[in-house]
């Protein structure tokens, strides 16, 4: 039986700082200053951490496994509209949901979106012919 090694979520050390107060001992000063510039948009309500933007409005951090099912929802859905990647992202925020590469990961995933590549403009050889329809009117005289 062997142990499976989980990897931490992106916002591990954050978590940490925020409970215990500590940071790695490795970091150096310029990590440890990037760090503390950031930390401070960051709240721990335990189980949760959520992330303060410049709207003033609280997300919640999310982990990498459920970025897939978020964007999928934000994007694919009946009521998610294929947006490209921008307006999804835009979508998450709304949804309050948070993580560093929200964007960048929207923007990929419109590229990859089978949906969205197998609709384009038409071309006019594309389009289907128009013939005239006549329309037949009974009336009594």
């Amino acid at each position: 039986m062997s142990a499976q090694h989980q990897p931490s979520p992106w916002y591990a050390h954050i978590v940490n700082f925020l409970v215990s107060g500590k940071t790695l001992e490795q970091w150096d000063k310029k990590r440890k200053n990037h760090f503390f510039s950031k930390i401070r948009n960051y709240f721990w309500h335990d189980p949760d951490l959520y992330y303060l933007g410049n709207d003033q409005i609280l997300k919640k951090c999310v982990p990498e496994e459920e970025y897939h099912s978020i964007i999928n929802m934000c994007h694919s859905s009946n009521y998610g509209g294929h947006f490209l990647g921008r307006k999804t992202a835009a979508k998450k925020f709304q949804c309050g949901f948070y993580w560093p590469t929200i964007i960048r990961d929207s923007i990929e995933f419109s590229r990859t979106c089978i949906s969205c590549q197998s609709i384009g403009n038409m071309s006019k050889k594309d389009e289907m012919p128009m013939s005239n329809m006549l329309v037949v009117k009974i009336f009594d005289v």
